[in-house]
């Protein structure tokens, strides 16, 4: 018989590996808790090692049903692109439980799953929220004349401290860069604009700011891969 566990150690090794649910499992017994983690830690140590077959492919084309492969980023499942679209669709960070009932796939199957797929294809950044504090985001539209390369200009940008962004592109307009920036009133962005103009190799500036998020599709991808 294993000794007991306190429920804190229990929970956070629950949490740990992504399948505590406080709404579902805040009721269970110390003892039922403990006996739920102990039955997680059996099933994964027999866990074997060789290729995942759940799933079947979408498209023998160019499509695998071996998820195990790693070296080839569009050898993506069925299943894998249901996770996926669940994950890309949520807000927060869903537990392995959540995500099995939802989409009916076996805990243990998920972990394995989850864990490769967040690791391969999911861009995950945690991010404060900048309207909370007061500020403004605007996106910069920069044109540069050449007297300094954009990487050159862009870490110069980078020094400035509302800057907290700065891309190279390319466009129809000749802009070479783009960068975020915050700001708390009208005012702040143009002294900010024009400090920026006093760079060498700043030839124009235009900005725009976001007003309103109309929608987003974060799974778009997703969808043209499942049909």
């Amino acid at each position: 018989m294993e000794n007991s566990l306190p429920r804190k150690q229990i929970v956070e090794e629950l949490n740990r590996l992504r399948v505590y649910d406080e709404r579902s499992m805040n009721s269970f017994s110390d003892t039922v808790l403990q006996a739920v983690l102990f039955a997680f830690r059996k099933t994964i140590d027999s866990i074997p090692t060789d290729q995942d077959q759940w799933g079947t492919p979408i498209d023998e084309m160019s499509l695998s049903s071996s998820p195990s492969d790693s070296d080839n980023p569009s050898k993506l499942t069925n299943a894998d692109v249901r996770v996926l679209t669940f994950l890309a669709s949520s807000k927060g960070r869903p537990s392995v439980l959540s995500i099995s009932k939802k989409l009916h796939i076996p805990i243990t199957t998920l972990q394995r799953k989850r864990k490769r797929l967040e690791r391969e294809f999911l861009d995950t950044k945690c991010a404060l929220k900048y309207e909370k504090f007061g500020f403004r985001k605007a996106m910069l539209i920069i044109t540069t004349n050449g007297k300094l390369r954009s990487r050159e200009l862009g870490n110069r940008l980078l020094k400035e401290p509302m800057i907290f962004s700065v891309e190279s592109v390319i466009s129809e307009n000749n802009a070479n860069l783009i960068s975020e920036v915050l700001f708390r009133s009208n005012p702040e962005l143009l002294d900010v604009i024009e400090r920026i103009k006093s760079f060498d190799g700043v030839e124009t500036i235009k900005w725009i700011e976001a007003v309103e998020e109309l929608g987003s599709k974060p799974n778009a991808m997703l969808k043209v891969l499942e049909n």
